[in-house]
C-alpha cells in the first residue's frame, strides 16, 4: 500500500488545520493522535504485513495520514509555546557597565533608521563566560557592514528592548521575544573582525548573505527587479518600498512575498531529489521528519 494515496499539498492543508486549532487542542491529545498515526504507518509499511486492499481500508489509511499531519501542526505549536514560557524576561538582570562580547551574525533586518543597520547575533562569550544567547544589534557606520556567519569582538552593555509607547501600538518588545526569543539589545560603532563561525548553519547563512550581495551588486537588473527577486526567492524584503507593499496588501496578494507554498514546494522537491536512491516509503518518512 502506497504511503502517500493523495498528494503532499493536500496533507499539508491539514497540518495547516493542526496548527490553527492548536490552541483548542491540548498537547495530550495532540501527542497521543501522532504516536497512534507513527504506529499505524510504521505496521503497515512492514513488508511482513500485508493488509488486503479495500475501500474501507483505503480510507482509514487515508484518514490516519491526516491526523499525523494534523497532529504535527498541534505539537508544533505547544512545543514552541512551552519553550517560549520557560525562557522568561530577565531585564532586572541587566547592569549599566560594559562587557566584552563575541558574537555571531545570523541575519540582516531592514531597518527605517539611516544610522543604523539591524542585526540578529548570536553572543557566544560574555567576558569570559561561554554562553549562547540571541541578541538584537544596532551597529553604527556609515559604509562598512557586518557579514552574516561572521564572528566579531566588541565592548557594549545590554539593553532592554523598550515597550510600546502607545497603549494600542506595535509591541516590537514582544514581537522580538516571541518570533526570535530575543530580551536584549546592543549599540556598537566598533568591532573587531576573529573569523568565520565554523557551525554548518552560519556557513549557510554566509553563503544566502552572499547571494543576496551579488544580486543587489547586479548592475543588468533594476531596483524594482531587485526587490522582487530577493523577495521571491530569498523571503527578503528591505528593499521593496513602502508604497508597493501598501499596493500588495490592498490587493490581497501580500503572502507572494512572504515564505509560502512556492518555497516549501522547492524545499520538498530537493529533499525528495537528494533521497532519490532510497525507496518512496524511507524518502517519505525521511522528508517528513526533515
Amino acid at each position: 500500500m502506497k504511503v502517500l494515496k493523495f498528494s503532499f499539498l493536500f496533507y499539508s492543508i491539514f497540518l495547516c488545520l493542526g496548527i490553527l486549532f492548536a490552541e483548542s487542542t491540548g498537547l495530550l491529545f495532540g501527542g497521543g493522535m501522532l504516536f497512534a498515526s507513527l504506529l499505524y504507518i510504521s505496521l503497515t509499511s512492514l513488508s511482513s504485513c500485508k493488509i488486503r486492499s479495500s475501500s474501507l481500508v483505503t480510507f482509514v489509511h487515508g484518514f490516519l495520514i491526516s491526523c499525523l499531519f494534523f497532529s504535527l501542526g498541534v505539537c508544533c505549536v505547544h512545543l514552541r509555546s512551552y519553550v517560549s514560557q520557560e525562557k522568561e524576561f530577565s531585564v532586572s538582570s541587566f547592569d549599566d557597565r560594559y562587557v566584552a562580547i563575541t558574537f555571531v551574525v545570523e541575519q540582516r533586518l531592514p531597518s527605517s533608521n539611516s544610522n543604523y543597520t539591524r542585526y540578529i547575533t548570536s553572543v557566544v562569550k560574555q567576558d569570559s563566560v561561554e554562553l549562547q544567547k540571541k541578541v538584537l544589534l544596532y551597529f553604527q557606520s556609515e559604509s562598512n557592514y557586518l557579514q552574516v556567519g561572521q564572528v566579531y569582538y566588541t565592548k557594549a552593555k545590554f539593553q532592554a528592548i523598550s515597550p510600546p509607547k502607545n497603549k494600542n501600538g506595535f509591541d516590537f518588545k514582544r514581537y522580538m521575544f516571541v518570533t526570535h526569543q530575543i530580551e536584549a539589545q546592543l549599540y556598537v560603532s566598533d568591532v573587531v573582525y576573529l573569523g568565520k563561525s565554523l557551525h554548518w548553519r552560519d556557513k549557510i547563512r554566509s553563503i544566502r548573505d552572499r547571494a543576496i550581495g551579488l544580486v543587489v551588486q547586479n548592475q543588468s537588473l533594476s531596483i524594482d527587479s531587485k526587490s522582487f527577486v530577493l523577495a521571491l526567492v530569498f523571503g527578503d524584503r528591505s528593499l521593496i518600498e513602502s508604497d508597493i507593499k501598501e499596493q500588495f496588501k490592498t490587493l490581497g496578494i501580500m503572502h507572494i512575498l512572504a515564505i509560502s507554498g512556492l518555497h516549501i514546494g522547492i524545499i520538498y522537491f530537493l529533499l525528495a531529489a537528494i533521497f532519490s536512491f532510497l525507496s518512496k516509503k524511507w524518502r517519505f518518512i525521511l522528508i517528513t521528519l526533515t
